[in-house]
Formats: structure tokens, sequence, C-alpha cells
């Protein structure tokens, strides 16, 4: 989903819950999840409002900085280390 997005490129409108603002920090845009206007103020803020290019291109850098923490490459490595500590620990 949402990792995919960033890495084309496209920005980001994610419901506000902590797993969200965990992994995608400040590179996307959050609504309330029980406020139906505030999606539909954000959707217009992204796509309409005077400050749309601007905000856009914000998002886009600062997802070029998240989407990479998830990579195949890096995940692997995370779970190696994690598979090492805890066959050192069994040791």
């Amino acid at each position: 989903g949402q990792i995919e997005a960033m890495k084309c490129g496209t920005p980001v409108i994610l419901s506000d819950i902590p797993a969200h603002r965990w992994v995608c920090k400040d590179g996307a845009l959050y609504y309330n999840i029980h406020d139906t206007n505030n999606l539909i103020n954000t959707i217009i803020k992204l796509l309409y409002s005077n400050e749309s290019k601007e905000l856009k291109q914000k998002l886009i850098q600062k997802a070029e900085k998240i989407f990479p923490l998830y990579s195949i490459e890096n995940i692997k490595l995370k779970w190696e280390k994690l598979f090492s500590k805890l066959g050192n620990m069994l040791r």
C-alpha cells in the first residue's frame, strides 16, 4: 500500500492511526477516521489548494527518505540480525 505509493512518487493520505504514523512519519497526510469531512478537506488540500503543488513536492521528498527503510534488503538485514541474536541467546 502506502510504501509502494511513496516509492512511485505518489503523495499519500492515510487514516490517522499510530501504525501509519509510525511507518510513514511526516511523509504522508493524515485524516481523522471518525470525520468524513476531515478526509474530504485533506483530499481537497492535497489536490486543489493554493499550496497543493508545494505540499505534494514536500511529501514526495520526505517519502524518499522513508521508503528505503522498508526495502527488501533492509528488512532482510533486520531479520538476520534478530535471528542471529536469538541464536546467540539459545547457546
